[in-house]
């Protein structure tokens, strides 16, 4: 008889993704009201604060996770699905994911002509504009 591997039931999983997006939530909060505490409101204006707020924001999304599922001593490389794919699918990927590349640009472009976006939503994609090094680090890290 097979063994059937161990995964989180239905429920734990709801808990899992909840406790995730708390617990992101909250390190956000946190990290915001030391700022305001130990230095000023200013900071918080500042470009590379607010980028290390989505930093440490999108990495909250996934250290709740994965400690919980390490703490229970859960397979993560299946539940993960961490498996190198055939040479022949990445083969197939590349050209895809370039053309989609290309075709979502596009499509970004008509529809910036067609409804033209609110200001509070330039400023916010402002964050994600790259200066320095630095910045580009922590954007590639805070959105991989």
């Amino acid at each position: 008889m097979e063994e059937q591997e161990r995964i989180p039931r239905p429920f734990e999983a709801v808990i899992i993704i909840i406790g995730g997006f708390f617990s992101s939530f909250m390190l956000i909060i946190i990290m915001g009201a030391l700022v305001v505490f130990f230095y000023s409101e200013a900071v918080l204006e500042e470009k590379k604060f607010q980028m290390l707020i989505l930093l440490f924001g999108e990495l909250g999304l996934g250290i709740f996770p994965v400690a919980y599922l390490v703490f229970n001593k859960y397979p993560l490389k299946t539940l993960f699905r961490l498996k190198i794919p055939e040479n022949k699918i990445t083969l197939l990927i590349i050209p895809l994911a370039f053309g989609l590349t290309i075709v979502g640009d596009e499509l970004d472009r008509l529809l910036g002509t067609i409804l033209t976006p609110p200001e509070q939503l330039k400023q916010i994609l402002e964050l994600l504009t790259i200066s320095s090094f630095s910045e580009f680090l922590i954007l590639f890290t805070g959105i991989v």
